[in-house]
């Protein structure tokens, strides 16, 4: 052995008893003992210095990855002044070293751990720069990253800064790089709609040709589409029963039967907006079958799209002058859901959309208004039972937009409406089960109520899977938006659901239910530790190999 390889091996038995150490700190830590932040800022300049080396060993590398996860997710929350030297770190070692697929894909899962540790803001204005790099594992990380947030999180997007990179990958001379930017433009579209359209503008045609873009469109238009508005011309166009037929420029005689609007060739460049109705009429034995990816979008209201709100702030309001005057329009309303049965369901229907105009006219600044909203609450439970689809989405989307409107002023009022909506989870008409969970889930984002934790609690003996799985993520979504001193009362309850989920029979909500113990981590670390330390030595393991 010469000296050279004499000294490698040092350098690498060092390496070893230093993973060695740091993997101890970090069971201390899972089993309770405390540290100072000083303590752990120099255990994190120990693991970002042997992750800045030149160490080529995958066995030790994934090791150490996988131990710094479980360092960050119990403690990141800690270490937040370190999270550009963090980045930075992760930067270097993804840009200049050979490292395998293994190993990029736990630093990956780590990036995207980054997300939920130091806000998903904070994470983008450290990263966007990513995209101006022209290394192909940088933009292909970075993408995969992205793509898992927006498929786990379905929120708001920087897309301002992101979208002209985008577009610019969408011809990219990697093919993966391409078909990761398709994927993530229809995780997007799904997202925004035609706001996307919009935002697109002056870059197409700089950064990617109208042809790509008309193309990634065309097969869009056959998974979802976004209602059309009417378009004032002053030439007499035919009307669709159900939206507008736009003639194009070079086929007049020829009418839209697609469901998405498509790019002309004649409008220039710079501008997206005039664009028309695709003029291609798809069989319907060629229609592909929805990509579970993609939200789809009903003839009215696209359905679980953020662009909900926009739709129902966009509803002419309706002023009431009084307290008598709005008891009144109430009182109408109730009477057409309780009565206006059987064929007469649209007028139920506009009598729901009613109520939305009475709260975008300012109806909640009486102070009697949620008093008397709670005259509506059986008919409206009755409307979430009743066999229409469009029916259901819409009382839905009121309910979504009463608890936006009023906050905890709805508490009561949700409570009472938990049951009816929860049932809709495991019927199999999508519409229907699609709306039901989006509206729990926008209540849960909109107000505090502690006490439907011991209600989720028993849906988990429930025999449908779906209830089980959505009882599961909505305690995570409570766990990730409500503070700490909000949850204190029901923290029995919370760890009662977590075993329950890590011991089900279907791994689905085993799955959901280990993410959800770190989410309890940060708000209860020393109670989360015992839960974990509790568990038999397979179950520990499996929560520790959570992404």
């Amino acid at each position: 052995m010469d000296q050279n390889q004499k000294s490698e091996f040092f350098n690498i038995n060092k390496l070893k008893k230093q993973i060695h150490q740091i993997k101890k700190i970090v069971n201390l830590i899972i089993s309770g003992q405390k540290y100072s932040v000083l303590e752990l800022t120099s255990t994190l300049g120990d693991f970002l210095t042997i992750l800045g080396s030149n160490l080529d060993d995958s066995s030790l590398i994934a090791t150490l990855l996988e131990t710094f996860q479980q360092f960050l997710l119990l403690v990141g929350k800690k270490l937040y002044k370190e999270d550009e030297r963090i980045i930075s770190c992760f930067e270097s070692r993804i840009y200049y070293i050979n490292d395998s697929k293994e190993i990029l894909k736990i630093m990956q899962n780590i990036l995207f751990s980054l997300i939920s540790i130091f806000g998903a803001k904070r994470f983008w204005s450290l990263t966007i720069h990513w995209l101006q790099r022209e290394n192909y594992r940088i933009l292909k990380i970075y993408l995969d990253v992205n793509i898992q947030y927006l498929k786990t999180y379905e929120t708001r997007f920087p897309l301002s800064s992101f979208l002209p990179y985008l577009l610019r990958f969408l011809s990219s001379e990697y093919e993966k790089i391409q078909k990761k930017a398709e994927l993530l433009f229809t995780l997007l579209y799904s997202l925004y709609g035609e706001k996307l359209i919009e935002k697109m503008g002056g870059y197409v045609g700089e950064y990617v040709s109208k042809k790509k873009v008309n193309k990634l469109l065309d097969k869009l238009s056959e998974v979802s589409f976004t209602p059309v508005k009417k378009q004032n011309n002053s030439s007499n166009q035919p009307q669709s029963k159900h939206r507008n037929k736009i003639k194009t420029q070079t086929k007049p005689k020829t009418h839209s039967n697609s469901k998405h609007r498509k790019l002309t060739t004649t409008s220039t460049p710079t501008n997206l907006k005039h664009h028309t109705v695709s003029t291609t009429k798809k069989p319907r034995y060629s229609q592909k079958r929805i990509n579970k990816n993609v939200i789809r979008f009903g003839k009215k209201a696209p359905l679980l799209s953020t662009n909900w709100k926009e739709a129902s702030d966009s509803i002419t309001p309706t002023k009431v002058t009084s307290e008598h005057n709005l008891q009144t329009e109430l009182s109408k309303i109730l009477y057409t859901l309780e009565n206006d049965q059987g064929e007469k369901w649209e007028n139920r229907y506009s009598a729901m959309i009613k109520l939305q105009s009475l709260i975008n006219g300012g109806a909640t600044r009486y102070r009697s208004f949620p008093k008397l909203l709670k005259s509506l609450l059986s008919a409206l439970g009755e409307q979430l039972k009743d066999l229409r689809s469009q029916i259901v989405k819409q009382c839905c989307f009121l309910i979504a937009h009463l608890a936006r409107a009023l906050g905890n002023s709805f508490s009561d009022h949700f409570m009472f409406l938990f049951e009816y909506l929860i049932n809709l989870v495991y019927i199999k008409i999508q519409v229907i089960s699609q709306s039901g969970d989006f509206c729990i889930k926008e209540a849960i984002l909109n107000m505090t109520i502690p006490r439907v934790i011991p209600v989720i609690k028993s849906y988990l003996n429930s025999k449908h899977v779906s209830v089980r799985v959505s009882s599961i993520q909505y305690l995570f979504l409570i766990l990730s938006n409500w503070n700490t001193n909000e949850l204190g009362r029901h923290v029995s309850h919370i760890e009662e659901i977590l075993l329950k989920c890590i011991h089900d029979p279907n791994l689905e909500v085993r799955k959901k239910g280990r993410s959800t113990i770190w989410e309890f981590l940060k708000h209860f670390p020393e109670r989360g530790k015992l839960l974990i330390s509790n568990q038999d030595q397979t179950t520990q393991k499996n929560i520790m190999d959570v992404i």
